[in-house]
């Protein structure tokens, strides 16, 4: 996928993690690898799972 403003661009990466950021403030991800600064694995809580089922009943 090319970036919005172009390929010397960081808007994807930049947009990612700070979504990614609120997700885990809102306690609804984890990373599974915290000592990573770059390559982090994220993955869903129970809370996060919970929330994602409950949205998918509205789609």
């Amino acid at each position: 996928m090319e970036k919005a403003y172009g390929r010397k661009s960081n808007t994807y990466f930049n947009l990612t993690s700070r979504a990614l950021s609120g997700l885990k403030k809102k306690e609804l991800v984890e990373i599974l690898n915290p000592k990573e600064k770059t390559g982090r694995l994220y993955k869903k809580t129970s809370l996060g799972k919970k929330l994602d089922r409950e949205l998918k009943e509205f789609l």
